[in-house]
């Protein structure tokens, strides 16, 4: 009996100081297009979470359609130990999404005809940034759109602002996508604020609202790219 009761403490003392284990949450990646430069465009996909970690940046080729692409990731994403979940996606131009779980970083670059959605479906990020293109071209812009989910106290619903920034072809930097994002937010009513100059993150409505899910659409003609950190898994130790 005593021996029993010493091991049901130590089990407690393990579940105090140990914890158990919490996702950042459920990310969305959803792709559509077909790469038609006939160069072929630089890709970069890194996604880190707790002990998994993949970073994927290479060339993939013209005419490498986004259910190529689903596919390499997802079989990437299984090695790393991560758990994702791929759509359907008939017709290989998209969109098709894959859900990944437990994020807390990632990364996401496209061009060459491709775009891509990328969606914190359950929280909002610490930070978003907007990555500058590594490749350099006369035309290199995009658009860079974002969807901030607000709750509305009035109507225990919710309310999704649509901010736009610029993706110019020259010069772009992060710092100066986080300048306009912020402006945009002050027009549309939403609250926000700059981690550092060169992110940025929404924190509600003006109104009183909070912001509880994210969401960013992106397209470049080159790589421009995309970054969401989440916050950290919890108790894994």
């Amino acid at each position: 009996m005593k021996n029993l009761l010493f091991g049901l403490l130590a089990l407690l003392a393990l579940g105090v100081f140990v914890g158990p284990v919490h996702g950042s949450g459920l990310v969305q990646v959803s792709l559509r297009g077909e790469v038609g430069a006939q160069s072929g465009t630089m890709i970069e996909f890194t996604v880190k979470s707790g002990s998994h970690d993949l970073q994927f940046s290479g060339m993939v080729g013209e005419g490498t359609r986004v259910g190529d692409l689903a596919a390499l990731f997802e079989r990437k994403l299984k090695r790393a130990g991560f758990s994702v979940t791929v759509g359907v996606d008939a017709g290989g131009r998209g969109p098709v999404s894959l859900f990944i779980d437990e994020v807390e970083e990632i990364r996401v670059r496209v061009g060459g005809g491709l775009s891509a959605t990328v969606t914190s479906s359950e929280e909002m990020p610490l930070e978003v940034r907007a990555l500058p293109p590594r490749v350099k071209s006369d035309f290199g812009g995009g658009s860079f759109r974002a969807f901030v989910t607000v709750t509305d106290p009035e109507t225990s619903g919710f309310v999704i602002h649509s901010l736009d920034a610029r993706l110019p072809d020259r010069n772009g930097t992060s710092e100066s996508v986080a300048s306009e994002l912020v402006k945009d937010a002050v027009r549309q009513g939403v609250t926000s604020a700059q981690p550092q100059s060169d992110c940025w993150t929404a924190k509600g409505a003006a109104s009183g609202g909070e912001a509880v899910a994210f969401s960013v659409a992106l397209y470049s003609d080159v790589d421009w790219g995309v970054e969401l950190v989440l916050a950290p898994l919890v108790g894994a130790r």
